[in-house]
């Protein structure tokens, strides 16, 4: 029995003994296991850090797992870098922004976005690598907001083009301290509302392009900093007020251009903060009122745009300031007249060879309000002028009698009837509207008011000749009886 005892004790103490070799053999072969592991992902690691330390952006072809691909004009030294953006684009804080440090002479960039749904951001990071960026254009992105100094340090920086993007607002400073910006283009975006202190340290600013935005609103002043720009395009948007104060700071703007808006008046000296201006666009808007001073301190002025809008009247005193004006177009308004008082101003200006004047497409009223326009038409040596008076139509009303011409609100309103429904106007089988230049002179009827005030102007019209002939026909008996009194006393002297 005791030599049994001791015999199991031995074999305990053998299979203990194996166990434990056994698993130091397993805890040694997994710390073997483990140290290769960690050594392959310390190899990796390291394989990627390299990796990453090449990255070319113009040779990405071997990192199929980013979302952008960009092509250059020289892959190890390029100028000129067109970058693609798809899929889902890449997060703000993805390493590629910083690979473009790998081509720091970069002078122009597009950035072209596809299919992108979650980028909305401007890549400030890869930006901020291109020290030598003059040119950088971002189309059709997802941005929505262009936050303050987006575009910090672009110093060299000439023309930014953001067109076709997303954008709704632009904070304060999201264009500044960019020394030799010339032209900001941000035409077809849904920009609403432009704020103050958008446009920011901007000394060689020359060009601003908002066009067919969703404008509503320009605060008071936001153009302030812009001293020496000289083109502004705000067209296509839905602007319905704008005043002095929209274009402060304005002082060398040479051209604007507001058409296709909502603007419905223009009030006293809205565009004098700008003297230097030479071309005003304001074709396509509401427009039905222009304050007689609303082209005031336009001394420079050679290009005014006015047609397709609802004027009916244009004040006496309108054109007085725009002594160089040199294209005129009142196309396609409800202009029932055109006094010679509203047109003199400007007329040694129609008779230019180099002047352009349009008035086709208004309800004019056939009276002798317009008889400038056959003198003109005499006058002037200007062939594209001549061809336009030859054109103009007017409406010739049936109950013209007695050479007046009524001005009832019933004729009116059936006059803007008619216009609404003819843009062009052409010959009627009732004959209500004629050639003005076809009807004589004489003929032309006027208003009663024409008729029974003294004014000069209207020298050609029927009223005018019967006083005339009556006036010469109670002179010359006096100048009869002068004569023969003449004689008499000549006789008697030589008695």
């Amino acid at each position: 029995m005791p030599k049994l005892k001791i015999g199991g004790k031995i074999l305990i103490w053998k299979q203990t003994i194996i166990v434990i070799f056994l698993s130091i053999l397993l805890v040694a072969s997994a710390a073997r296991n483990r140290s290769k592991s960690d050594k392959r992902k310390s190899q990796q690691i390291n394989q990627q850090q390299e990796t990453e330390k090449e990255i070319n952006i113009c040779d990405l072809q071997a990192h199929r797992h980013l979302n952008i691909y960009c092509i250059c004009d020289d892959n190890h030294n390029a100028s000129t870098a067109t970058c693609w953006i798809f899929q889902h684009g890449e997060k703000e804080d993805s390493m590629i922004w910083d690979k473009f440090a790998s081509q720091p002479r970069i002078t122009k960039l597009d950035f072209h976005y596809r299919a992108v749904t979650s980028q909305h951001f401007v890549p400030s990071r890869a930006l901020s690598r291109l020290k030598q960026l003059k040119t950088l254009e971002i189309v059709y992105s997802n941005i929505e907001r262009i936050e303050k100094f987006a575009f910090a340090n672009l110093t060299l920086l000439q023309d930014l083009a953001l067109t076709r993007n997303q954008i709704v607002a632009l904070e304060p400073f999201a264009f500044s301290h960019l020394p030799e910006l010339k032209v900001i283009t941000l035409g077809e975006n849904h920009i609403i509302e432009l704020r103050k202190d958008v446009f920011v340290d901007l000394p060689s600013l020359r060009k601003l392009y908002i066009d067919r935005n969703n404008l509503t609103t320009i605060q008071e002043r936001s153009f302030s900093q812009l001293n020496e720009l000289e083109e502004l395009e705000l067209h296509g948007n839905q602007l319905a007020v704008i005043t002095p104060q929209t274009f402060y700071g304005l002082g060398r703007l040479k051209r604007l251009d507001l058409h296709q808006n909502r603007l419905s008046v223009i009030g006293e000296g809205t565009f004098s903060e700008m003297p230097r201006l030479e071309e005003l666009i304001l074709e396509g808007n509401r427009l039905q009122y222009l304050n007689e001073r609303a082209f005031s301190g336009l001394y420079n002025l050679y290009r005014l745009v006015l047609s397709e809008n609802r004027l009916q009247s244009l004040q006496p005193a309108l054109f007085k300031p725009l002594t160089s004006i040199r294209f005129l177009d009142l196309r396609d308004n409800s202009l029932e007249t055109l006094s010679q008082e509203t047109v003199h101003p400007i007329m040694p200006n129609l008779k230019n060879t180099t002047s352009y004047f349009y008035l086709e497409g208004n309800p004019l009223i056939c009276d002798c309000r317009l008889s400038w326009i056959r003198s003109l038409l005499n006058e002037t040596p200007n062939e594209q002028i001549k061809t336009a008076l030859e054109d103009v139509l007017c409406v010739w009303e049936d109950e013209f009698t007695n050479g007046v011409a009524p001005l009832t609100a019933n004729n009116a309103a059936n006059r803007n009837q008619h216009h609404t429904q003819h843009n062009v106007y052409e010959s009627d089988t009732d004959g209500s509207y004629k050639t003005l230049v076809e009807i004589p002179p004489e003929n032309l009827p006027c208003p009663e008011e024409v008729r029974n005030g003294p004014d000069p102007e209207y020298t050609n019209s029927e009223s005018a000749l019967r006083e005339k002939t009556n006036s010469q026909s109670k002179t010359l008996p006096s100048i009869t009886n002068l004569l023969h009194l003449f004689i008499v006393t000549l006789l008697l002297a030589a008695t």
